[in-house]
């Protein structure tokens, strides 16, 4: 009974909460189930389940706030707090490094976020090795490794980007479907950095088109602001530049990422 126990609710965390967040899903109809599945958890006593669901419950909640009392990148609420957090268990520790990692993505400057990268390397995957965010995980420490590659020219972030970069081009071409347009992404990042310009352009907005077709909005949302970035800061084209950071904000905010819409909005 316990073993039935703990796989349905592993299944109903998978299905309700870890999927529709690593594709995108509207962050408020995410929201709904959490408590609900919290709840659950509780009664058939499965505790780290139940816990975490907490941690995905406050870092999608602060992804949805437009104020904060402490520093944006932080996992504290009333749902889950992270510095009274005296848990142990590595599945446990697994979702609470997940959540960590994103909202410091999404809520702090990219090159916070790659130095975090190089702090953590594969702790994820060792924590909680196979398991679907991984892929989300991985591509977003790229992203910011490349983002900071670009504005530094530090070579540490640079050889760290390429390094993920292979790892997702490996997974293409073993089959997996779920990360194709994560590939042209990171490839485009790629050629940009190496100065094949016309060529980086024609896989950003392969990648864009790939991510839309997906519906995975924090993704188009994500994907039109790197390529906004480029297009200022490599290229000095500003309204083309303005057109897809306005993109962005539209797909952030479909998403229900309030304080990343505020962060962009500034910059218009």
């Amino acid at each position: 009974m316990i073993l039935k126990s703990e796989f349905a609710m592993w299944n109903l965390f998978s299905v309700l909460i870890a999927i529709p967040y690593s594709t995108g899903k509207p962050i408020s109809s995410i929201l709904i189930d959490c408590p609900r599945i919290a709840l659950q958890c509780e009664d058939v006593s499965q505790t780290t389940h139940a816990m975490a669901v907490r941690v995905m419950w406050q870092m999608l909640h602060s992804l949805r706030q437009t104020s904060f009392h402490h520093n944006p990148t932080d996992l504290e609420g009333d749902i889950f707090s992270d510095a009274q957090d005296k848990e142990t268990n590595p599945m446990h520790l697994s979702f609470v490094h997940l959540a960590r990692g994103e909202l410091s993505f999404f809520h702090a400057d990219y090159e916070v976020t790659a130095k975090r990268a190089l702090e953590v390397g594969e702790r994820y995957s060792k924590l909680i090795p196979a398991y679907l965010p991984g892929m989300i995980e991985l591509f977003h420490r790229g992203v910011a490794l490349f983002a900071a590659a670009r504005r530094t020219k530090k070579r540490k972030y640079r050889v760290e980007a390429r390094r993920l970069a292979k790892k997702i081009e490996k997974w293409v071409s073993i089959g997996n479907p779920n990360v194709t347009y994560y590939h042209l992404f990171l490839t485009a990042e790629q050629m940009a950095l190496d100065k094949m310009y016309d060529m980086a352009e024609q896989k950003y907005e392969e990648a864009i088109e790939m991510a839309t077709l997906e519906g995975h909005l924090h993704h188009i949302g994500l994907l039109n602001e790197r390529y906004s970035d480029y297009l200022m800061e490599v290229r000095s084209r500003e309204e083309e530049s303005k057109d897809r950071l306005k993109q962005a904000i539209r797909y952030y905010e479909e998403w229900g990422a309030c304080w990343k819409v505020q962060t962009l909005e500034a910059r218009l």
